[in-house]
């Protein structure tokens, strides 16, 4: 389809790394890849934040590109 674009997430991060609620900050212009990133982001997982010992929610902007190469 020769789509390309960026697209910025927020997306909770919970205690124990998997995500919780993600959601469009910056769209990309095209729906097609702003669902694509919300379900990379939603089956992915990360490193929780902490507070001294412990592992806490968290939130973060995840930026992701879609690019074509040659």
């Amino acid at each position: 389809r020769g789509l390309q674009g960026k697209v910025v997430l927020r997306a909770e991060v919970l205690p124990g790394g998997e995500t919780g609620r993600v959601g469009v900050r910056a769209s990309s212009g095209s729906e097609i890849l702003d669902h694509a990133a919300e379900g990379a982001v939603q089956h992915g997982h990360f490193v929780p934040a902490r507070a001294g010992d412990q592992p806490v929610p968290a939130e973060l902007d995840v930026p992701v590109v879609f690019r074509l190469s040659e």
